[in-house]
C-alpha cells in the first residue's frame, strides 16, 4: 500500500462512531475527541461519519441502542492502556 498511513486509527473511528450514535453533534464529538488528545474538527468528524454505512437520522433510538450494545460488547476504545469512553456514551439519546 502506498501513501501515508491513516491519520485516524480504528480506535479513533470507533470512538466517533459511538459518540455519533449516542447523539452528539459533529462539533461536540470533535470537542470530546480533543479531550482524548485526538485533534479533530467538526468537518473531520463529518467526513468520518459520512463513511459509515448507515444514516443516524433514519434510525429509531431503539435501533441505535442495539448498535451501541454491540459496539460496547466489542470495544476498541481502550487500546494500549488508554482510557476508554465512559459507559454513558453507550446509551442512545434523542438528538
Amino acid at each position: 500500500m502506498r501513501g501515508r498511513p491513516p491519520r485516524y486509527t480504528e480506535r479513533h473511528r470507533f470512538m466517533v462512531h459511538v459518540l455519533h450514535l449516542h447523539g452528539l453533534s459533529y462539533e461536540r464529538i470533535a470537542v470530546v475527541m480533543r479531550l482524548y488528545s485526538v485533534p479533530m474538527t467538526g468537518s473531520t468528524v463529518r467526513w468520518i461519519v459520512s463513511q459509515l454505512p448507515y444514516r443516524k437520522a433514519e434510525m429509531p433510538v431503539a435501533v441505535r441502542q442495539r448498535f451501541l450494545d454491540r459496539l460496547k460488547a466489542h470495544r476498541l476504545d481502550r487500546n494500549h492502556n488508554q482510557p476508554g469512553l465512559p459507559d454513558q456514551f453507550f446509551e442512545a439519546v434523542e438528538s
